[in-house]
């Protein structure tokens, strides 16, 4: 199995956007909605796509349906036991979910519209104090949440269909998933207004574990209902590079995948208004719009990263090799950039009291200091093979449960030698 550098290349890039847009929303623009209205119409013109681009955290989940598709696929082809798999992947996703509880209880921000609540780390870095923790967080959802349960249905859709219809070259997985995905998301305002107040409901009545669920499914701000159409969708594309399907197809598929989300985003907008960005949770509009967009972004780097000659795609992941090393850090960059974040907007606070709150100031020095400190302490890092990052902690513990070493602890190879499969000529033409 050939390893996609376009994956690595793809979450390095938007947890480098990531972090600036969270020191942008958290620590500088503290309401996006408000400062929008409020700034010159050429600014607001400007800053819009920018806005929108904000609201890309599905595109993480849009790349793990693509890589959890992608290895599945490649696991039951070997001829491994499809029920060894499937508990593989319930195991691994667990471990994910672990994590989503350590980011919520340790290091997540206040989330939007929920000031008191705090955790513990991140928390008493805003508060310069000790802060005791905000049990209603455990009702909120990172996109950990997504990752986890999006790979544990995904997966599970992959190999109950494999016999069926993935084995056999079968196309109507695409049709299937993408089925999904759309009952999924348009169902989503409905659902949401049917489910969430029995969240509250099954926390007054001691229901906790009731509520906790349910809150997977609605909870702000990254819950199942909708953001698990973007893993499906994802999945196709997963698929159609593990089966090599041809270019013409993949193109086609993500043409009409994509229009067809453009185009109800505008209707949606038509009736809805324009997508609010400071929304506890995303309307339909928003949601049909990201997904549209990153599709057509999704299949335009396919085409440069997975369909070029061998020595070209060399010579891209040469070139690429700073944002793919953040790609292989982002687990780690994602749980603990909240807490960097706000200590060294505190030391700003300190060195330069109320600059913060100067968009100029915190665009031209907050933003590049906070910049260089990542890009410093990563590549230091690696010097230290990641030792100790939740990547080299969730990489030994699925070692230890499946007693074979795993590949992403092989750091040099993955960053500076990625491609290691034998010299072959992609299907770059448009043939069927």
């Amino acid at each position: 199995m050939k390893r996609l550098i376009l994956v690595d290349f793809m979450k390095g890039l938007f947890v480098l956007f990531l972090i600036v847009f969270h020191a942008l929303s958290f620590n500088i623009i503290t309401d996006v909605d408000s400062t929008l209205s409020s700034v010159d119409p050429i600014v607001l013109i400007i800053s819009y796509p920018i806005g929108i681009i904000g609201t890309w955290a599905g595109f993480f989940f849009l790349v793990s349906g693509l890589i959890n598709a992608y290895i599945i696929f490649h696991q039951l082809k070997s001829g491994k036991n499809p029920k060894q798999v499937f508990w593989s992947s319930i195991i691994t996703n667990l471990f994910i979910l672990m994590f989503h509880y350590v980011f919520v209880i340790f290091f997540i921000h206040s989330p939007k519209g929920y000031p008191d609540y705090y955790s513990l780390i991140t928390g008493a870095l805003q508060n310069m104090s000790p802060t005791p923790f905000s049990f209603g967080l455990l009702y909120f959802n990172s996109a950990l949440l997504i990752v986890s349960l999006g790979g544990i249905l995904v997966d599970s859709i992959i190999i109950s269909f494999w016999n069926m219809r993935v084995k056999k070259g079968n196309r109507d997985i695409y049709y299937i998933l993408a089925f999904l995905s759309a009952i999924i998301m348009f169902s989503s305002p409905m659902l949401q207004r049917v489910l969430t107040p029995l969240i509250d409901s099954n926390i007054s009545s001691g229901k906790y574990l009731s509520a906790t669920v349910i809150s997977w499914l609605v909870a702000p701000r990254f819950c199942m209902i909708p953001f698990v159409s973007f893993s499906l969708c994802g999945a196709m594309f997963g698929l159609a590079l593990a089966r090599e399907e041809k270019w013409h197809f993949i193109k086609n598929m993500g043409f009409w995948l994509g229009s067809f989300y453009l185009i109800s985003s505008i209707i949606s907008i038509f009736y809805l208004g324009l997508p609010e960005y400071d929304a506890v949770l995303y309307g339909l509009n928003l949601n049909l719009l990201d997904l549209g967009l990153m599709i057509f972004v999704l299949i335009w780097w396919i085409k440069i990263f997975e369909f070029r000659q061998y020595e070209r795609r060399k010579k891209l992941a040469e070139k690429t090799t700073t944002i793919r090393r953040f790609g292989m850090m982002t687990l780690s960059i994602y749980i603990i950039d909240p807490a960097i974040g706000v200590l060294i907007a505190q030391l700003f606070n300190i060195w330069f009291p109320g600059m913060l709150q100067n968009m100029a100031f915190g665009f031209l020095v907050f933003i590049p200091v906070l910049m260089l400190f990542w890009f410093i302490f990563i590549r230091m890092w690696e010097n230290k093979d990641f030792k100790f990052s939740f990547e080299w902690i969730f990489a030994s513990l699925k070692t230890k449960v499946r007693g074979y070493s795993s590949d992403k602890l092989n750091w040099k190879k993955n960053i500076y030698s990625p491609l290691t499969e034998e010299p072959k000529e992609p299907d770059t033409k448009d043939n069927k």
